[in-house]
């Protein structure tokens, strides 16, 4: 008997997942996707479900950009999951969505190491590149910020240095500054910012980019958001400002679907390996 999962819902990527996880021989459910997937209703024999990476962006409805209708994430469906194993990009938003998702076994697939570390390269590449597609200027010589050294603004600066840009960091943690120093990156505070930079990337969730911090950069400064909701830019700010603001959600979806649906077939598999899942679906098998 074939090994079942269903995929439920994502971009590109989760048809992608489909796709490999069918090679690796499961026999796979596709939901919520895109033209010749199925309704949510089709997944309710599969005893291993995989949502998204992000599994929701507004806290409310389903990350399904393919599907074109809402999936609302409330009690009737965290219930269609009870007694399954769940692996989703974002167990804490899902959870806050319905008490009933602890009768599911939910798995974090984005906290997983490897995942986080690969996605943040995925997502500094395509950062690049859409500042490329954005930037009347040249990166290469070009004087830009990045906002946060977590896992994707660390590899954004290491990208970027690769472009030959002018890189300065804002980083919190003096072992941070000290490391950024050492790649030949600027390391600030976050504060008020010098003038001059063509580019800002913002990958902190919160307001660093206020009126204050962005009040000496010229009229007609990109800024792109990395951060997931509600971000870091004071859009009213930066517009009032003169400043163009460009979002980047998804990005690994939309410049790398494939690297980026491998990264999540890793991370889900080492989980399943992890919870016995695999091993269940292997004695069923036989």
């Amino acid at each position: 008997m074939a090994r079942t999962v269903a995929v439920v819902g994502g971009d590109r990527r989760q048809e992608i997942l489909a796709e490999k996880l069918r090679e690796d021989g499961w026999k796979v459910t596709a939901c919520c996707l895109g033209e010749g997937s199925l309704p949510l209703e089709a997944a309710g024999e599969c005893g291993i479900v995989i949502l998204p990476c992000p599994v929701t962006r507004d806290g409310k409805t389903l990350h399904a950009p393919l599907w074109g209708r809402e999936v609302a994430l409330d009690d009737g469906f965290a219930r269609r999951w009870r007694g399954k194993r769940v692996f989703a990009g974002g167990k804490a938003a899902l959870e806050r969505t319905s008490p009933f998702w602890s009768l599911a076994e939910v798995w974090d697939y984005g906290q997983e190491p490897g995942f986080l570390v690969g996605n943040g390269y995925l997502t500094a590449e395509a950062a690049a590149a859409l500042a490329i597609l954005e930037h009347p200027g040249r990166l290469g010589g070009s004087r830009v910020l990045v906002t946060g050294y977590g896992n994707v603004g660390k590899a954004l600066c290491l990208v970027l240095r690769g472009l030959g840009a002018r890189v300065d960091c804002c980083a919190r943690r003096r072992e941070a500054r000290e490391e950024l120093v050492s790649l030949g990156c600027g390391a600030l505070g976050f504060g008020p910012l010098e003038e001059g930079y063509e580019v800002i990337f913002n990958t902190v969730p919160a307001r660093v980019l206020t009126r204050e911090t962005l009040g000496s950069q010229r009229p007609g400064t990109l800024l792109v958001e990395l951060a997931s909701a509600p971000g870091g830019i004071d859009r009213e700010a930066a517009g009032e400002l003169g400043l163009r603001v460009v979002d980047g959600p998804g990005l690994p979806g939309r410049f790398s679907p494939e690297a980026a649906a491998e990264l999540t077939r890793q991370a889900v598999l080492e989980l399943m390996e992890k919870g016995g899942a695999l091993r269940e679906e292997r004695n069923d098998a036989r």
